[in-house]
């Protein structure tokens, strides 16, 4: 195609530079290190076309495979791997090959800039079409031989930072309940971006690193509580936190009609900044363990008894449940002496509602209910609760 033909001279593309084309393209400060000549443009042009093939292109019967260990090779090996020519209509297949002439291209060049850049491209290439089993592994392996051959070269650092993505990777697939495969990935992505950022300070690798570095040791929590308790009786709260030494708690009681309103017509920071204005009902801390994985864990923590009534529990890694660079989460409940169970009765045609004793399960008679419908109000652009009709038990 148009693409493999603008490759067919390749020796002379090779011998022009691209600043003689600087009046006619529009180029990023520093990519003149990685796209030397007009060969580097138009070789990366035609990598990027055969990858991202429209689903219209027509592919071989065949097919072509990246079933082979030796896309994840160093550089050199890679450039000198036969591929099956069988796939040579394949536009992935053509990629690759565009690939091995552009690192042989590059392989005795005095600044392993552009070489690093093509070798990178191509490696992250193979690990997203590869179907080995262990592709994953093998490509982690073949970023750090990337990474080792040229330790301390500043463009190294991209590879660092890929290095950082895929332990990142690893570790958001963590799962306590299954095993502790992966719970220290976060760990390694966190030292890979800090000795990046100290090595190769203000290259574009060290900055991607600080964006990632930020995610991995950002503080979160997340609290949650049955819907309804039992008075004077504390109860277990299900608490998870990642990242944070010293949780604060707040209890505040307020009624369930402001609480309602206030959550529909405020945003984030004016509902927090309300309940911070309520005298608490109880405060107190809880020292976390710090386990140092950067994963997030989960615990039980105790809620104090609470009087009957309707409350707002709050959490915050601030004491004094600043949002200011902090984090404050909020969670709800009623604290009740009353449950019910319902049952739908459709030959009936009605809702049917047992009044019950939360403590003890029996049944409760002469309770007053009041059953509301949700309605919009278009004009306030909010829920009303409309009272439909009372019963009693």
């Amino acid at each position: 195609g148009n693409y493999q033909a603008s490759l067919s001279d390749a020796l002379q593309l090779q011998q022009i530079k691209l600043d003689e084309f600087d009046p006619i393209l529009e180029t990023e400060k520093g990519s003149k290190l990685y796209r030397p000549s007009l060969y580097d443009f138009l070789a990366h042009r035609a990598i990027e076309y055969f990858i991202n093939e429209e689903p219209a292109v027509i592919k071989p019967a065949a097919g072509f495979y990246f079933d082979q260990e030796a896309f994840f090779a160093p550089a050199s090996e890679f450039a000198a791997f036969k591929m099956d020519p069988a796939g040579k209509d394949d536009l992935k297949w053509q990629a690759f090959s565009v690939f091995q002439e552009l690192i042989r291209f590059h392989l005795s060049d005095k600044d392993p800039a552009a070489l690093i850049d093509a070798d990178l491209f191509m490696l992250k290439c193979a690990e997203q079409y590869s179907v080995l089993q262990n592709h994953h592994d093998l490509y982690l392996q073949a970023l750090q031989n990337l990474q080792n051959t040229y330790p301390s070269d500043q463009h190294s650092a991209g590879v660092a930072y890929e290095i950082a993505l895929e332990y990142n990777r690893r570790g958001a697939e963590y799962n306590p309940n299954i095993s502790d495969t992966n719970r220290w990935a976060l760990k390694s992505a966190q030292e890979t971006c800090e000795k990046t950022i100290s090595s190769f300070p203000g290259s574009d690798g060290a900055q991607n690193c600080s964006i990632l570095l930020s995610q991995i040791i950002q503080p979160s929590m997340a609290l949650t509580v049955n819907y309804a308790n039992l008075p004077d009786m504390p109860f277990l709260g299900s608490l998870s936190f990642k990242n944070i030494p010293v949780m604060y708690f707040r209890v505040i009681k307020i009624s369930p009609e402001e609480d309602r309103n206030l959550r529909q017509q405020e945003r984030s920071e004016t509902i927090i900044a309300k309940y911070k204005s309520i005298k608490a009902d109880k405060e107190w801390s809880l020292k976390l363990p710090e386990e140092g994985d950067f994963q997030s864990h989960k615990a039980q923590v105790r809620i104090p008894a609470l009087s009957k009534g309707y409350y707002v529990v709050l959490v915050s890694d601030s004491q004094d449940f600043s949002i200011n660079e902090k984090s404050v989460a909020y969670t709800s409940c009623w604290i009740t002496s009353i449950s019910y169970i319902s049952e739908s009765n459709p030959s009936a045609g009605k809702l049917e509602f047992f009044i019950l004793d939360r403590g003890k399960g029996t049944a409760l008679k002469g309770v007053e209910i009041q059953a509301f419908a949700r309605e919009y109000n278009y004009q306030t652009r909010s829920y009303n609760n409309k009272l439909v009709d009372s019963y009693v038990s």
